[in-house]
């Protein structure tokens, strides 16, 4: 697999993707030498798995709901986090296939097993199908008036990636995903913040409050 990593960056600055330094090819033993290098700091894996160096034996990874809210309102991304996950398990998906994490920034991730939700086939069919997952839910949440906690104006833009008029969006899937139970650091008001990515159950994510989740991630 590539790992990937980049210096903290401040919310106004461009995608963490345009920011990596260093992609590595490594093998996944070697994961936790990687991180340590890098003092588990902003490091990614990317969702492809290739049995040797030529990469023509590819693997992919699971399936993300990357959650994000860009106002910060994490109170609305954690709703919709719920929701999503709702959508996810009545179509075919149930609680064994599926694992959840707060980012430690402005969402939470939804990592479910492909074949759970009907993704099979080639790497090429296996893209196509990830994306047409991905709107799907996004219509489907629209349609359920699943406007998050503090919604007011449900005009949202069609075509766009957002499910709520308050900046919760669930946007494409990328070709890498932040490390579990690493550090995410980025830099507000001029000032240096962290929290890791942590894993909920969840049940967790539906009985614990927004101030709760967050606590667990503060490192």
């Amino acid at each position: 697999m590539e790992l990937v990593h980049h210096h903290p960056l401040r919310d106004v600055d461009d995608a963490p993707t345009s920011a990596f330094l260093q992609p590595r090819l490594t093998l996944i033993r070697d994961i936790n030498m990687w991180r340590d290098s890098h003092c588990n700091i902003n490091v990614y894996r990317s969702l492809s798995i290739w049995s040797d160096e030529s990469k023509t034996m590819e693997l992919f990874g699971p399936f993300i709901l990357d959650i994000d809210n860009e106002n910060n309102d994490l109170e609305d991304a954690l709703q919709i986090t719920r929701q999503a996950i709702h959508v996810v398990c009545s179509h075919n998906g149930n609680d064994g296939d599926i694992r959840v994490f707060f980012t430690g920034h402005k969402g939470f991730n939804i990592e479910i097993l492909p074949s759970a939700i009907g993704i099979t086939g080639t790497i090429r069919q296996q893209k196509t199908l990830r994306e047409l997952k991905r709107r799907d839910i996004i219509q489907k949440l629209r349609q359920g008036k699943n406007l998050g906690s503090s919604s007011k104006d449900c005009s949202i833009p069609l075509g766009s990636n957002s499910v709520t008029a308050n900046g919760t969006s669930i946007d494409q899937n990328q070709d890498y995903t932040r490390l579990h139970n690493s550090i995410n650091k980025w830099i507000q008001d001029g000032t240096a913040k962290a929290r890791e990515k942590t894993e909920f159950t969840i049940a967790e994510l539906y009985n614990l409050s927004l101030e709760q989740i967050i606590a667990k991630s503060i490192t």
